[in-house]
């Protein structure tokens, strides 16, 4: 049982509509889950001490402290309005997902780039790419399982990978010439090279 008394004043001048204002104000929480129905207002600092739904909109007027905010019903996201942004301006919660790809034969020795679909609807949708180099050996050693990063071509390691240009349902992998992917290190074939991750909005 959660409440607010700070306006009831309990003794022998208690009225019967002094429990009508504490029972208006008053959730019982023992059960394991509860379930709101209706629009409802929390005009005061309110305690859930369990699993909580809430089947129609949900207005706080006080502070909220939560682990987390779960979408029951929506693939779309949780939006949740924000007072302190403007009064008619909201923040999204944003679901991400993530896809890993295997890069598959690559001979990085001879071979400066290779496109490879990445499956993804709306390239626009993408938010992060990340490669996982594989060299001939695959031993963890300093210069093994090194990562293309979206950076200009030349700079870090010597590679990138990008959303390819030309064609956007590709991901397009580059090393530098003279970088540290142009090495025999680098040149066994008919093996996976290493693996592609990429972070996307829903």
């Amino acid at each position: 049982m959660a409440f607010s008394s700070s306006t009831i004043s309990v003794g022998s001048t208690t009225k019967k509509s002094h429990f009508d204002q504490l029972l208006a104000n008053t959730i019982d929480l023992k059960r394991d889950n509860t379930t709101i129905g209706g629009e409802k207002t929390f005009a005061s600092a309110t305690t859930f001490s369990s699993s909580t739904v809430f089947n129609s909109t949900a207005t706080f007027n006080s502070s909220i402290k939560t682990n987390s905010v779960l979408s029951r019903t929506s693939t779309t996201g949780v939006s949740v309005g924000a007072g302190w942004l403007g009064q008619s301006s909201t923040a999204s919660v944003v679901v991400f997902k993530t896809k890993i790809i295997e890069i598959g034969d690559w001979n990085m020795d001879t071979t400066t780039d290779i496109a490879i679909s990445h499956g993804i609807s709306d390239f626009t949708k993408i938010r992060t790419i990340m490669a996982l180099i594989r060299p001939d050996s695959d031993a963890i050693s300093p210069d093994a399982r090194q990562m293309l990063a979206g950076t200009a071509l030349g700079g870090g390691l010597g590679g990138r990978c990008i959303v390819n240009g030309s064609d956007p349902t590709k991901i397009r992998l580059e090393r530098a010439t003279g970088g540290f992917f142009d090495d025999n290190k680098y040149n066994m074939t008919s093996w996976n090279r290493g693996y592609i991750t990429i972070e996307y909005e829903e």
